[in-house]
């Protein structure tokens, strides 16, 4: 995910001032990890190390999936002033559910006059697009959201969190959470953005996960290994809620590796009068994570101080200058 937002920045206008991963490619330069076609003379150095305060606008956090960890590298970024943008899943929408991170990173950016937020592909299709197809509704019994992401594409780290090649029985004995225990799902932590930002209120909510299979041998790179056929390949998200103002939300979303030919895809079905659906197949998860972080950049560096959402921002857009000319 840092390759490409690399590539995506320089193309953008973007002045890379300095490059930070925890242990791999250090001291190599990011143009040329990147597989740009010039070096950009900006070595990686280790994500242990300060980060630079003066004439930095922004910092882009790829490396990291929740909150806690988040905050070793945000943390530094705002106490010199820099924003933040990030690509953190539990991050998207946290407040309800880790209210004491929460409340300390959101103070320590509006004591340092700085801006954080979490965005990605959840920012356009699974809050801002579903909301606007609320708008074609006159009344609206359901929202249902269907999607699969191939978790391969973001790396180690990601996958880590995943059942990747567990058998059946390490699968449930292993891995499977009990049903409402542990952290809101990723979809979930989406969905009630999204509820949030129709103004309803959840009145019960419940999630599951249940195993996902391949009949085939399918190759994961980030892991550099095999999954063989009848092993687990990832996790079926399955979130469930009921509003206060009678409208049902479910999602469910399968993270897993894909078999070569397979791809992304994100499907909308709301009932309601009238029925509205939109069906996203294929759908390019790895790209658009990293093409809407780039185009947030302005968004962030322009917003209040604190810990923002991403419904809190501007609507999101192409830009087709550099994205220093957006800058206020």
């Amino acid at each position: 995910m840092g390759k490409l937002t690399t590539r995506y920045l320089v193309e953008k206008g973007v002045n890379i001032s300095g490059a930070y991963n925890r242990s791999s490619n250090l001291g190599e330069d990011l143009g040329t990890v990147a597989g740009l076609k010039q070096p950009l003379n900006v070595p990686i150095t280790s994500a242990k190390q300060a980060i630079p305060g003066d004439d930095v606008d922004i910092a882009v956090v790829t490396a990291v999936g929740d909150m806690e960890s988040l905050y070793e590298i945000a943390e530094r970024c705002l106490r010199n002033g820099i924003n933040v943008v990030n690509i953190a899943e539990d991050t998207f929408y946290p407040r309800p559910f880790d209210p004491e991170w929460t409340d300390k990173i959101d103070k320590l950016a509006k004591e340092n006059n700085a801006t954080i937020v979490s965005t990605g592909v959840q920012d356009i299709f699974w809050l801002n697009i579903p909301i606007i197809l609320t708008g074609a509704c006159h009344t609206i019994e359901s929202v249902h959201f269907e999607g699969g992401a191939n978790v391969d594409v973001f790396g180690p780290v990601v996958l880590r969190k995943f059942p990747i090649g567990y058998t059946p029985e390490q699968f449930e004995t292993g891995w499977r959470p009990k049903p409402n225990e542990g952290k809101i799902p990723t979809s979930g932590i989406s969905m009630e953005a999204l509820i949030a930002a129709m103004g309803l209120t959840v009145e019960t909510r419940g999630w599951h996960y249940d195993p996902v299979y391949s009949d085939v041998r399918i190759k994961s790179n980030s892991l550099d290994r095999f999954i063989e056929p009848g092993m687990v390949t990832g996790a079926l998200e399955v979130y469930e809620a009921q509003t206060k103002e009678g409208i049902y939300f479910r999602s469910e979303f399968a993270e897993v590796v894909m078999e070569e030919g397979k791809t992304d895809y994100s499907n909308w079905h709301i009932k309601g009068e009238p029925d509205v659906a939109l069906s996203c197949d294929p759908f390019m998860g790895g790209e658009i994570t990293c093409t809407t972080t780039v185009n947030r950049i302005p968004d962030v560096i322009n917003a209040p101080p604190g810990l923002l959402i991403a419904s809190e921002l501007p609507r999101i857009q192409f830009r087709p200058l550099p994205l220093p000319n957006y800058v206020n």
